[in-house]
């Protein structure tokens, strides 16, 4: 399996950092050369800071994972952090049958940039507080 199935896109990273969640991650998306958008998944310590704007956490599943809240609430209503057979992530209301909260995530290429689109979802509407 290639490194960029088990990490978040270099998009994903992005955001996630512009959003101020912090960087500690095992790999790291680094840009190299003169050109913006080449990019590489390092493994290495946490980049210098004097190159902050040439790296982002490449996040791993289990990382991300890590970062989702188990539990939401909408209103009066608790959901649960649920993944489907095809690892789409959604929160699910065990109370009622099929009422769950979700987004589309048609452009989400592996596990962990479903996760990773979780995560920006729950920031937006102020359902986790921002990871640090």
């Amino acid at each position: 399996m290639k490194m960029e199935d088990q990490v978040c896109s270099i998009e994903l990273a992005k955001r996630l950092k512009e959003l101020g969640v912090k960087q500690d991650s095992l790999f790291y998306w680094k840009e190299i050369g003169l050109s913006t958008d080449r990019w590489i998944i390092d493994f290495c310590e946490k980049p210098l800071k004097e190159f902050d704007d040439r790296w982002c956490s490449a996040f791993t599943v289990a990382e991300l994972g890590n970062l989702l809240p188990d539990t939401i609430t909408i209103g009066d209503e608790k959901f649960y952090l649920t993944m489907s057979v095809d690892k789409h992530v959604y929160y699910e209301n065990m109370k009622k049958d099929e009422e769950y909260w979700d987004f589309e995530t048609s452009d989400d290429h592996n596990e962990a940039d479903s996760r990773a689109s979780m995560i920006l979802h729950l920031i937006k509407y102020n359902l986790m507080e921002l990871p640090k």
